[in-house]
């Protein structure tokens, strides 16, 4: 209530600011998904990049869109179910992936997958499909995903395996983004009807100078009265 109020007591050049400020906001918007729209293009333009061991993945060599293509396995003693908050809150799942030669006597995580529940079924439908040989630990899958440092509950990942398992996580450990629809539909150009956040901060950025506009006004004419 107390924002409220100071939001509709501000002074004009108040107004103005946060026009300003929501108009880069805007702004950024538009640039961000230009940028992505061109890295898709890149990516597409590029090909597939061919599979690399994630014991040899190097972090600093990505392909365009950030897109890899690595040869793992699954270390099945650290599937987990994670949650945020209460018992209640909807799950997410984590597989760790390591390297094709990997025993399980690894103590440093390279890598995880991790997805809402939604997503799960999908993804153990893809893991499935991706199987090229066998390893130490089963199944060694081609992976084609993008790269990310960060993800949903990375910080309940990153617990659970540091906290809860004593792992350490690699210094360019990562979490794939599973690209269990294809490859071609991840980098699909986007539909130009495809809702972004830039019109309607444009928008608010319009209104919010409107008010600083009224407010000048006003604050004009009542000292115009006021000198009368």
């Amino acid at each position: 209530m107390r924002l409220l109020f100071t939001f509709f007591t501000l002074p004009p050049w108040g107004y103005l600011l946060l026009a300003a400020a929501v108009f880069g906001l805007g702004v950024v918007d538009t640039r961000t998904t230009a940028n992505t729209e061109a890295e898709k293009v890149a990516a597409r333009e590029a090909g597939i990049p061919p599979v690399i061991s994630l014991d040899d993945f190097d972090p600093n060599n990505l392909a365009p869109y950030d897109e890899v293509h690595i040869a793992a396995q699954i270390n099945t003693d650290y599937n987990y179910e994670l949650r945020e908050g209460s018992a209640t809150s909807s799950p997410y799942y984590m597989w760790v992936l390591v390297g094709p030669k990997a025993n399980g006597q690894e103590s440093v995580v390279q890598a995880a997958i991790v997805v809402p529940k939604r997503q799960k079924d999908d993804v153990v439908a893809w893991l499935n499909d991706q199987i090229s040989d066998v390893g130490p630990l089963g199944a060694v899958m081609h992976l084609n995903g993008k790269h990310r440092t960060w993800t949903s509950h990375d910080d309940v990942a990153e617990d659970a395996l540091t906290e809860e398992e004593g792992l350490r996580l690699a210094p360019d450990f990562f979490y794939l983004d599973p690209w269990f629809d294809g490859r071609e539909a991840a980098l699909a150009p986007r539909r130009a009807d495809a809702a972004t956040a830039a019109p309607l901060l444009n928008q608010i950025a319009l209104v919010l100078a409107a008010i600083a506009a009224a407010k000048f006004v006003w604050r004009r004419r009542r000292r115009t009265n006021a000198a009368a």
